[in-house]
């Protein structure tokens, strides 16, 4: 999408991120080029990963609620 706006993103060489994050980001791209072709399959792959994501939303949300009886209480629920 950056791309299309005109923005170089330098994804060749910003490794600036973890490397488990560069890894699934690898993963992801090899998948979705191998199936570029299977519109039904990209849908399935994108229904996958939203769903991982809304689990790992919730996992956080979680997280984030269950702290040690040592620490202040939370004023306001943590943005989820």
């Amino acid at each position: 999408m950056l791309q299309l706006r005109g923005v170089d993103p330098e994804l060749e060489t910003n490794t600036a991120m973890p490397p488990e994050f560069l890894m699934e980001q690898m993963s992801w791209r090899e998948r979705i080029e191998a199936r570029s072709e299977e519109p039904e399959a990209l849908l399935q792959l994108r229904a996958g990963f939203a769903r991982r994501e809304r689990e790992k939303s919730m996992k956080n949300c979680t997280v984030s609620w269950t702290r040690p009886a040592t620490t202040k209480p939370l004023l306001k629920p943590p943005a989820c």
